[in-house]
């Protein structure tokens, strides 16, 4: 489930806006596309029994499973147990007999077990069969269960040295997937849920097999090379998800507007989405420049278009019933993703406790060029824990990629056009958060540190009074250069003005020479 789902400043109601922004669609909502690739991936999972949904980040593959097939599995007499994901690490001093098999637990049965040592302890089959045991109505005697798992390349990246745990975790799934409920599992393979004749009445909260969708990006398959063997079919059946068409982006921003009444032009349509089809292209021979993609983003194409209607109630004071090509030509689509990268900031500062200012110097530092192209770095914005736990949620706001390579993991800007959004919204946050010299201590910092930016002698007193810990690495590194610039200047001026001293004595003994000599003439 996307982290930012339940931010206030992009919750969609009823009466505010009909697209969501940046978070995922919820169960109940309705995708303004994509039916085909629903219907065929639910087909898929039916006939399988083990699938593997892949594409790149951001293509909408939680929006997918949540709004429309989990929907089209229940019609299909299958009961959704997720989407789960195994990214919850255990709190300190708890022990886990397996991770991944813990955050599954938390996430099926976090709201009806308290007792943390029962999930720390506890299989992946008693996990299943207290989920099923569990539901809400419960199941019925056709229904079959479909575990899904979501961001399932968390089970590689999370630590990539856990071989053991992983392969545990794996060899359970491949045996869940092949077992009966755990009280049921000596019965003939015809045996459906219901009482337990020979051993007296049983209720079996595993009926039949177990199903399983599994949600990956596409860059993470090949670390599942080493574990298919461990799952039935060795994950054979894979259905892979790419970013919209300009027909399927069309259809996501005309349907929602004509949904709540209001006409969304076909001219203004087709004008958005080629401004949001494109990428930049560099190569050695010629600079980067923009060229247009048969794609679209489904986050960027949901951030845009939920600023644009906002704008238009402002603007016509929520009476409007049409968004022309005009409206579109005028939208500021950096500005809009330029807000979108500022919430998201905001609130990754205020769950990890890591400084906004430090998270936004890190993108700005780290991920973006002096020369303003997207650069890559392993250096996470906070050491420890809190790093780990700020890039993931980075990570499910589609602001940036992580890719792991030799045992190392790089970050960078999940697309070009970021790259202006994040310097707009900085500098605004900065002039309105930090003081004038730290504000040029940052520019100090990007422009390769010139000693035409350290501050003057008369600004040493105004630069941070207070404790060194409340300054950043950068502003301490400025005031240090500015000290010594001006300790430097200090000394030359003295230097100088020694000099013109010992010039305008030897001027004087100059003339006084001359006088005498023209004396004893």
């Amino acid at each position: 489930m996307n982290t930012w789902a339940t931010s206030d400043t992009w919750i969609t109601s009823a009466h505010d806006n009909p697209y969501v922004g940046p978070r995922a669609f919820q169960p109940g909502e309705r995708l303004p596309n994509r039916e085909r690739e629903a219907s065929e991936i639910a087909n898929l999972v039916v006939a399988e029994r083990v699938v593997l949904l892949h594409s790149p980040s951001g293509a909408g593959k939680t929006s997918l499973i949540q709004s429309a097939v989990t929907g089209i599995l229940a019609e299909k007499d299958f009961r959704p147990l997720g989407p789960a994901r195994v990214d919850k690490p255990p709190p300190p001093g708890l022990q886990v007999r397996n991770r991944y098999v813990y955050s599954l637990a938390l996430h099926l049965l976090g709201e009806h077990c308290t007792d943390s040592q029962l999930l720390a302890s506890s299989t992946l089959g008693q996990v299943l069969d207290r989920a099923m045991a569990q539901a809400d109505p419960p199941f019925s005697g056709r229904q079959q269960p479909v575990l899904i798992i979501d961001q399932f390349e968390e089970v590689l990246t999370l630590d990539p040295t856990d071989w053991e745990q992983k392969t545990n975790f794996f060899e359970e799934l491949g045996s869940e997937l092949n077992s009966l409920c755990h009280a049921c599992e000596s019965d003939a393979p015809e045996r459906t849920a219901g009482p337990r004749a020979p051993d007296g009445p049983h209720e079996c909260p595993r009926p039949r097999r177990l199903w399983l969708l599994l949600a990956m990006r596409e860059d993470y398959m090949g670390g599942l090379e080493s574990y298919r063997r461990l799952l039935p079919g060795h994950v054979r059946a894979r259905y892979r998800l790419d970013f919209l068409t300009h027909h399927e982006a069309r259809l996501a921003i005309q349907r929602p507007a004509e949904d709540w009444g209001v006409r969304f032009s076909d001219a203004a349509a087709q004008a958005l989405i080629e401004r949001l089809a494109m990428t930049k292209v560099s190569s050695p021979d010629h600079p980067s420049e923009w060229q247009p993609t048969p794609y679209v983003e489904p986050v960027q194409l949901q951030v845009v278009c939920h600023r644009l209607w906002r704008d238009a109630k402002e603007a016509n004071h929520d009476g409007f019933d049409a968004i022309d090509i005009g409206q579109v030509e005028a939208a500021d689509i950096d500005d809009a993703l330029s807000r979108f990268y500022g919430d998201c900031v905001a609130e990754a500062a205020s769950t990890t406790g890591v400084p906004e200012q430090t998270i936004r110097d890190w993108f700005e530092n780290q991920l973006i060029t002096t020369q303003g192209f997207r650069s890559q770095t392993v250096t996470r914005p906070a050491p420890g824990q809190e790093g780990v736990q700020l890039v993931r949620l980075l990570e499910d706001t589609h602001l940036v990629r992580a890719d792991t390579r030799s045992q190392n993991t790089w970050y960078e800007l999940e697309h070009d056009r970021l790259i202006t959004a994040v310097r707009k919204s900085n500098d605004v946050w900065r002039w309105s958060h930090l003081l004038p010299w730290q504000v040029t201590a940052f520019d100090w910092q990007r422009s390769g540190r010139p000693k035409a930016l350290l501050a003057p002698a008369r600004e040493l007193p105004r630069l941070a009074p207070g404790k060194d810990e409340d300054l950043t690495a950068t502003e301490r590194e400025f005031r240090a250069a500015s000290v010594e610039e001006a300790q430097r200047g200090r000394l030359i001026w003295g230097v100088r003005s020694a000099a013109r001293m010992l010039a305008v004595f030897c001027l004087i003994q100059t003339v006084v020479i001359v006088v005498l000599i023209l004396l004893l003439v």
